[in-house]
Formats: structure tokens, sequence, C-alpha cells
């Protein structure tokens, strides 16, 4: 549910102090209401006798960040999305505090990027070395894997008898094959995926990398002749019948029909499009305000 992500990127981002799920955050609201009421009884109480008072249970009933911005005057009544300022800076603030050292922490702090790729960003050399190591990387598994999805659909087109758009999935495997950065691919691995991986406790199915592996090295031998390239075609199928089984479009007539003629015929941006548009919003708050 989007409740989830948005409650997994408040913790995240250190808004939401309480470490539970939702269901244990409603479940527990008595208790942390009754703790804050005795908390305050008790400092109450010390002050009245010239104590400090006893702060020992005190975190256990804090559940969001302290500055928190305020909700509207008038809220719910004419609520919108967009930002104040002083949200956007309370944002930006969580952002560089909790994770200082990711690229995010970095684009949020300098003008909108009009670039459609992060690796195109304006500010690229400002960088750190590791980000600039991550993003060659991410340029040209985006430009490999680019092609595994056209073939895909021009595959598709065939079994289709669709004379239009296989022609038009032809084009673009020869648009492809001319903007690949070969003298890159030549020396290029994937050596750094598990390594980075389990640094961050992420997981990349085996099965995954290994088809990303044998593509980029049918990419490396094919030249311009991929997209007829046997090899080529039965890894794509595969592929396919190994994720979706009777459901593949391969072997399923209805699968088939609900096809549009251009599924995930794009090349992977890592959801900068996202990014851009919530640096957009941030900057909307900053330059209104």
């Amino acid at each position: 549910m989007p409740s989830s992500v948005y409650w997994a990127g408040l913790g995240i981002w250190g808004i939401r102090k309480f470490s539970g799920s939702q269901e244990q955050y409603q479940d527990a609201l008595d208790t942390i209401y009754r703790a804050r009421r005795n908390r305050r009884r008790n400092a109450d109480l010390a002050h009245r006798r010239g104590e400090n008072g006893d702060m020992e249970h005190a975190a256990s009933s804090v559940t969001w960040h302290p500055k928190i911005p305020q909700p509207p005057k008038d809220f719910p009544k004419d609520t919108t999305v967009h930002l104040t300022k002083e949200e956007a800076e309370f944002i930006q603030d969580q952002i560089a505090t909790t994770h200082p050292d990711s690229l995010l922490a970095r684009v949020i702090f300098l003008p909108y990027p009009k670039s459609e790729f992060p690796w195109g960003h304006p500010s690229l050399a400002q960088f750190t070395p590791e980000h600039r190591e991550l993003l060659n990387h991410a340029n040209l598994l985006s430009q490999t894997m680019y092609g595994a999805a056209i073939l895909y659909n021009l595959m598709l087109s065939e079994v289709k008898s669709s004379a239009e758009r296989v022609k038009a999935r032809q084009a673009n495997g020869r648009d492809w094959l001319s903007s690949l950065d070969r003298p890159s691919l030549d020396k290029w691995t994937l050596d750094w995926v598990m390594p980075l991986a389990f640094k961050h406790g992420q997981i990349v199915s085996p099965h995954t990398l290994d088809f990303c592996m044998r593509w980029l090295d049918i990419v490396r031998r094919t030249g311009s002749s991929i997209m007829q390239d046997k090899t080529a075609r039965a890894l794509v199928k595969a592929r396919e019948m190994r994720l979706k089984g009777r459901r593949s479009r391969f072997s399923n007539a209805t699968a088939l029909n609900q096809w549009r003629g251009a599924a995930g015929l794009s090349r992977m941006d890592y959801r900068w499009g996202t990014v851009r548009r919530f640096i957009q919003d941030l900057r909307d708050a900053l330059e209104e305000a």
C-alpha cells in the first residue's frame, strides 16, 4: 500500500522515530499516550520539588521528530500536496542529516537538473569519485540492457505478425546499436554487482545477474547482427518463460493479446524522473517563499 511506502520513507529520513510497523504503532498508541501523560506528571512533580526529574523512559514515548512542521491552521481543509518553505527546509535537513553520503543529499541542494539521466547531471564533475563510478556502471548497464528490451518486443511483434511493429522495433535496434559506447563496454564487467549489493544489504537474484552477464557477452561478440542472433533470442525467451511460466507472452495467447507493443521499452533511469520531480517540488517551495 502507498501508506506502507511512506511509512518506510519517514523512518529512513528520521522523521518517524517509532521503530515498529504501522500496525504496531496503532496497537501501541494507548501505551504511548499513557507514557506521555506519566512523563508530564512526573516532570511537573519534579519541578515543584526543585528536581530535574527522571527522563529514563522519555524516549519510549517519542514517535515523531520533535521539529516536524506543524500542519496548516486550516488542516485538513483546503489541503494540497505543495510544500511550504518550512516543510521543504525540514525535508532537506533530514535527508542531509540521515544520509549525508548519498547522492540525493547532494543533488537536492543543486539547481534543477534538466538531464534525462543522472549521469548527465550538469554538476557531475562535483560529485564524489564513488558517485561518479556508480553512475558510470549505471549508464553502461542501462545502455546494455535496453537492447534486450528491444529484442523482446521485436520477437513478440514477429509472433503477432505485426509488420508495422516489427519495422519500428528494428529501427529501435539500429538506433540502440549506434548509440552504444563500445570502447567502454569492451573493458566493462559486472564483477562489482555482488560486492556492492552485499555492502548495502541488497539482494540480487543469481538468475538476473547471470542473464545480464550472458547478454553483455552477446552484445560484445555479435555486433550489428544481435537482433537476429539465435543465442540472443533464446536467452530473451528463456528469461521470459522463467519469470512468467504459463503467463509468458510467447506461449499464452491471452497475455500476448494484452501486450501493447512496447513492454519495458525504455532505458533504465533508476527513477531519475521521480528524483527530478522531487527536486522541483523542493525548489518550488523555496523559491515561491
